[in-house]
């Protein structure tokens, strides 16, 4: 069973782009498609069927096949090999144990937030005028201390109620580490996959990335092919040029991701960093 899996949508069921009023496609609108991602026992990106129930009443014309995300699966592929450079690069000892269980992400995460927040509302109070730029100061520290962090957590900000993921490498182990508690509508939760955590060998995560990498490519060689010899969709405006040679480029992407130098983090500065923010007394800020 793959890690990252997706079922492309027949030609027939793609969601179309509009081009002044005209269905288009491309190489990215031809990658529409069903996705997940296995993690053990359970399935990211798969809804609840209490949402899909609530869907059917509120959209009956949109009609799903599948309990999973219906979206370009490009888009995940671009995410994750966005932030891969840097899942490479292995957290220190002294850095993990920031996030090494749950309850330690969310004890170190949350003292800072909290504080952060506390600063940024008073922030909000000073005046134009007297506005004083050590408030910059202060959330340039706190970014310090944390960006490690938000630069491992997966983009899905394309995705309604999109879950919180977070993967990273520590040793010779890759984490993935969900939370989607507090993603609802109505009061109806949005995925099955509540909160929890899926580990795996930093070489089994490469076959993995590489095999997401062979199939999607693979699937939309077959699918341009396809578009050549019979074109299922002769009434959309395709430029298959284009996409043979996008395609091309594609499939240069994974190599070009890992031969990135992921941005290097001065960890003892992220560490000074940490003890700084912590050590601030937001009051004395305030009464500034």
């Amino acid at each position: 069973m793959a890690l990252f899996d997706f079922t492309l949508n027949f030609f027939e069921d793609i969601d179309l782009f509009s081009d002044q009023g005209e269905p288009v496609l491309h190489w990215f609108g031809l990658t529409d498609a069903y996705y997940h991602v296995n993690v053990g026992d359970e399935q990211l990106f798969r809804y609840t069927p209490e949402i899909e129930e609530y869907w059917c009443k509120e959209y009956p014309d949109n009609k799903r096949t599948s309990p999973f995300v219906d979206y370009n699966v490009i888009r995940l592929y671009e995410d994750l090999l966005e932030i891969l450079p840097t899942i490479l690069q292995p957290l220190p000892d002294e850095i993990h144990t920031f996030v090494s269980t749950r309850d330690a992400q969310d004890q170190w995460f949350g003292a800072l937030r909290n504080k952060f927040d506390l600063i940024i509302d008073a922030s909000e109070d000073v005046t134009e005028e007297g506005e004083d730029e050590s408030f910059d100061d202060l959330e340039d520290v706190f970014w310090d201390a944390t960006g490690w962090w938000g630069d491992r957590q997966l983009p899905t900000n394309h995705l309604q109620m999109g879950p919180d993921i977070w993967i990273w490498r520590y040793q010779d182990d890759v984490y993935i580490r969900w939370n989607c508690d507090e993603k609802s509508e109505n009061g109806i939760p949005f995925w099955t996959a509540d909160k929890g955590e899926f580990k795996l060998s930093f070489d089994d995560f490469l076959i993995e990335v590489y095999d997401f990498h062979d199939r999607l490519m693979s699937g939309m060689a077959e699918r341009i092919e396809q578009l050549k010899i019979s074109n299922p969709i002769p009434h959309i405006r395709m430029d298959l040029e284009s996409v043979t040679r996008e395609h091309e480029i594609r499939k240069k992407s994974l190599e070009e991701a890992l031969v990135k130098t992921p941005v290097n983090k001065d960890w003892d500065a992220v560490m000074q960093a940490y003890i700084d923010f912590k050590a601030l007394n937001v009051g004395e800020i305030i009464r500034k």
